[in-house]
């Protein structure tokens, strides 16, 4: 490894608070044994330490981008065991590649003299991350790389990383100077020498009118700093670009450097999710065929059949409609939260389940009999759409408004827990309402607010999708009781058919990282198959489904 690249990484890590066990655990993972990833990262490597090292890949990835077998490597055996989200490893990616792209375009502003636009073009992607060109470093003879250091410790002796090691200025500073002082070996300025910028290379005074422009912000005017007006005389002519081209590409560079390290420190619900790429497709190739419906004779006379199913749908419910409240979305209280029993139970239907007043009444009924559902009782309402208002991608929509309304909900518990911190919290889901439960306590991650219990009843909601429920897990106290059952037709041919094979909840054991370090809920699976004879057997027979937990 090169000397800047150790450098580099450690400073890295302290950048983003980890300890130096946290970081070399990172670093021990062996890329010759790809069976022992898994057990690895579980073992040994917190959040933070698996967004370091997803970073790391992800910059080597780009730093050897003509070695297929590395990036292969990364993209297919690295990448899937760490315990993140799809759009955070998205979000990730994007932030190295403009990690990279900013330090080439230093590194080709630094040596546009020593190297002409095709010998730069020529040298890899790992030598320019770096800005330090190996082979130039070689030829500077250690008292050039002395007097370089003098210089810099006469007119920045206020940065010096020492001073506050949580700067950018220290993380790019100590990227710098440790080669310089390294290749310098003993040597030492000559006694009373004048220090004279002009006689050091000209790489070397473009590197040292970038460490002077780094703590400089946007709003700064760089030809009215007092150390670029003291030294104006000796950079010459490079003051001319001085705005133009040193300091835009200093600002993108630091920008894309921000960033990333705002990235491995901050922690919330969006390191967690995934995007349901088969859904979105599904969901195109469905608009094609409600298009297509209209021209093609066959598939006409299928509409029209389906339009009258419909149309008895709404004959069926339009006296429920008619008696109903008018649809509101959000929390509907239904039995007061004791003053003794600081516990609020709030349920949530799933798909279909868009209806009038009465759609709480067996969630209600099911609670009153069972003494040990304690507290009070309040059923939150979404748009899970119904049989009236139904189209070919009504189960699409389900799914998207799930994940909507599940941020709703989240923000509904932070409100709660704002005005009444002393209320516990019991969510109850069931089929795509255990949707709706997973989308929230994503949404709660890093919040500070979190939920005490969580039943999840034939969830129609992926258990394969281990990032995300390790990131779920965290918004709970206590524990997630997963009731599925084998018996569960709906989900066996519904749901595997329109999410293209996915495996649901709600016909099997929960899966989940278990993350080093993270405070994440017990999870109870719980086989109902011999009470559950299908779908819609849950909340009459809550009873004996709870008295199995």
């Amino acid at each position: 490894m090169q000397p800047q690249a150790r450098i580099y990484l450690e400073q890295l890590a302290k950048m983003a608070d980890l300890t130096a066990q946290e970081m070399s655990a990172a670093m021990r993972v062996d890329l010759r044994e790809e069976w022992l990833f898994e057990p690895m990262i579980q073992d040994h490597l917190g959040v933070e330490a698996q967004k370091l090292l997803l970073l790391l890949g992800q910059l080597t990835e780009l730093a050897f981008d003509d070695n297929k077998g590395l990036k292969d490597f990364f993209g297919k055996q690295l990448e899937p065991h760490v315990h993140l989200g799809s759009e955070y490893k998205k979000r990730s990616r994007y932030l190295a590649s403009t990690l990279c792209k900013g330090a080439m375009a230093i590194y080709d502003l630094i040596y546009a003299t020593e190297l002409d636009k095709k010998a730069r073009q020529a040298k890899p992607v790992s030598t320019k991350l770096f800005l330090i060109d190996p082979e130039l470093l070689i030829d500077l003879n250690p008292q050039q790389a002395a007097d370089f250091l003098a210089i810099f410790q006469q007119h920045f002796s206020s940065t010096t990383p020492e001073d506050d090691l949580e700067t950018l200025e220290a993380l790019f500073i100590t990227q710098v100077l440790p080669v310089f002082e390294q290749h310098a070996g003993q040597s030492m300025p000559a006694p009373g020498a004048e220090l004279n910028i002009n006689e050091l290379p000209a790489w070397l005074q473009k590197l040292l009118l970038i460490l002077l422009l780094w703590p400089l912000e946007a709003t700064d005017q760089p030809l009215y700093s007092a150390k670029i007006a003291t030294l104006a005389e000796f950079f010459g002519r490079l003051t001319k670009d001085l705005e133009k081209t040193f300091f835009s590409r200093v600002l993108s560079y630091k920008q894309a450097t921000q960033e990333a390290l705002d990235a491995l420190r901050q922690l919330d619900g969006s390191h967690y999710k995934s995007r349901d790429n088969r859904t979105h497709y599904m969901r195109k190739a469905l608009s094609v065929v409600e298009f297509a419906t209209d021209y093609v004779p066959t598939l006409s006379v299928a509409k029209r059949s389906f339009s009258q199913f419909r149309k008895h749908a709404t004959q069926l419910a339009s006296q429920q409609q008619t008696q109903g409240l008018e649809k509101t979305f959000g929390l509907h209280h239904l039995i007061p939260v004791p003053s003794n029993q600081p516990l609020l139970n709030i349920c949530i239907d799933g798909f279909l389940s868009e209806a009038s007043k009465e759609q709480f009444c067996d969630w209600q009924s099911g609670f009153e009999q069972l003494p040990t559902l304690t507290g009070g009782l309040a059923g939150f309402a979404w748009p899970a759409r119904n049989l009236v208002a139904a189209n070919l991608s009504f189960w699409y929509e389900a799914v998207d408004n799930a994940a909507t309304y599940g941020q709703r909900l989240a923000h509904d518990i932070k409100f709660m827990h704002a005005t009444n911190p002393q209320l516990r919290l019991r969510l109850l889901g069931h089929s795509l309402g255990s949707r709706v439960i997973y989308h929230a306590l994503i949404e709660l991650i890093g919040s500070g607010c979190k939920v005490e219990e969580v039943y999840l009843l034939g969830g129609a909601v992926s258990r394969k999708d281990r990032q995300g429920w390790g990131g779920a897990l965290q918004s709970v106290t206590r524990r997630v009781v997963n009731c599925y059952s084998h018996n569960d037709q709906v989900l066996q041919k519904l749901y595997r058919t329109a999410q293209l094979g996915d495996e649901p909840i709600g016909l099997g054991e929960l899966e989940f990282f278990d993350t080093k370090g993270s405070q994440q809920a017990e999870v109870v699976n719980i086989n109902a198959s011999s009470i559950i004879t299908g779908h819609n057997d849950y909340k009459p027979k809550l009873q004996a489904v709870i008295e199995q937990v």
